[in-house]
């Protein structure tokens, strides 16, 4: 797989998604994709379906998989998080649904419509 410090992963019945330094990895039908970068340091994922996963980072950024590609990061409002403290954990269990929280308890949501 080549994932270099992987942080977290993400399974459901069809795929495995790995992030760690810079990058994931997704295995699908029996083997693992190549890594490919994805922001500058993804710290959790969360996968709701095939075509929906979620990963933060401690940027305060996220990324969406949508099934064939990952979006570019987008940071979450930075006046809803903890100084200097981005995203450490996130649950999706839907496809628009996601909580997240920072390193000092600040609780977001993405309801998929491009924000927290």
């Amino acid at each position: 797989m080549g994932i270099s410090g992987p942080s977290a992963r993400s399974c459901i019945s069809t795929i495995c998604v790995v992030v760690g330094d810079y990058q994931a990895a997704i295995y699908s039908g029996g083997s693992w994709a190549s890594p490919v970068s994805i922001s500058d340091s993804p710290d959790s994922i969360s996968c709701a379906s095939a075509t929906s996963c979620l990963a933060v980072d401690l940027g305060g950024g996220y990324v969406i998989y949508d099934g064939s590609s990952w979006s570019s990061v987008t940071s979450f409002d930075p006046s809803t998080l903890g100084m200097y403290y981005g995203p450490t954990s996130i649950s999706c269990p839907t496809d628009q649904f996601c909580t997240t929280v920072d390193n000092v308890g600040n609780v977001l949501t993405y309801t998929g419509s491009g924000g927290g």
